[in-house]
Formats: structure tokens, C-alpha cells, sequence
């Protein structure tokens, strides 16, 4: 993966405020399920595979990942 793609990213839990921050160009969306949804573009694999681990030592399971398609006009 040597571009930017556009992920969306399910975990467990509500982030708090302060670590909402933590993560450059995403938006972090609690839902009414009690999980939080972060969506954006994440550089490379090398940052993603950070934001995971980012998210494991946070103690935040992973539900969901999905990389979306680059051609999606939604995505804008």
C-alpha cells in the first residue's frame, strides 16, 4: 500500500475527548451502540498498522475495519 486510502474503523468503547485527539485527519464518532467509529485517510500501511496498535495498548477492540474504494464519490 503505497498510497492513502480511506478506511473506516469500528472499536469498542467511547473514546474520550482528550483521545479523539490522538488521531491526525480522522474523525472519531461515538454511536449509540457504545463504539466508536474513526473515518479518514490513513497514508500507509505503516500508519495504519500504528493506529491498531495504537488502539490495542488503549485496550479498545477492534470490531470492524474496512478500506473503501478509491473511486467512491461519498468519500469527498
Amino acid at each position: 500500500m503505497s498510497q492513502p486510502y480511506h478506511y473506516i474503523i469500528r472499536v469498542e468503547g467511547v473514546l474520550p475527548a482528550h483521545w479523539r485527539d490522538c488521531f491526525d485527519h480522522l474523525t472519531a464518532t461515538p454511536d449509540e451502540n457504545g463504539q466508536t467509529l474513526l473515518s479518514g485517510l490513513i497514508p500507509d500501511a505503516a500508519a495504519l498498522r500504528g493506529l491498531l496498535n495504537k488502539l490495542q495498548d488503549w485496550g479498545l477492540p477492534l470490531v470492524a475495519l474496512e478500506r473503501m474504494d478509491p473511486h467512491d464519490e461519498n468519500l469527498t
